[in-house]
């Protein structure tokens, strides 16, 4: 699965509001949350490699 950011944000919207619902099989909920939780570890990466980037341009910055 790749996501830009925004997307992926997005799509872990969309699940939990899934989730969130009456009508969702348990098998169903078990494969949104499986997806969910990988999102999630993808997101946070790309979260921190975005942050260390910008630690980056700011150091270059200041030297």
């Amino acid at each position: 699965m790749k996501y830009t950011l925004e997307e992926g944000m997005c799509r872990l919207e969309a699940i939990r509001q899934e989730l969130g619902k009456d009508d969702v099989s348990l098998e169903q909920m078990v494969v949104l949350y499986k997806e969910g939780m990988e999102l999630s570890k993808e997101l946070a990466q790309m979260l921190d490699m975005t942050e260390k980037e910008i630690l980056t341009i700011e150091g270059e910055t200041l030297a």
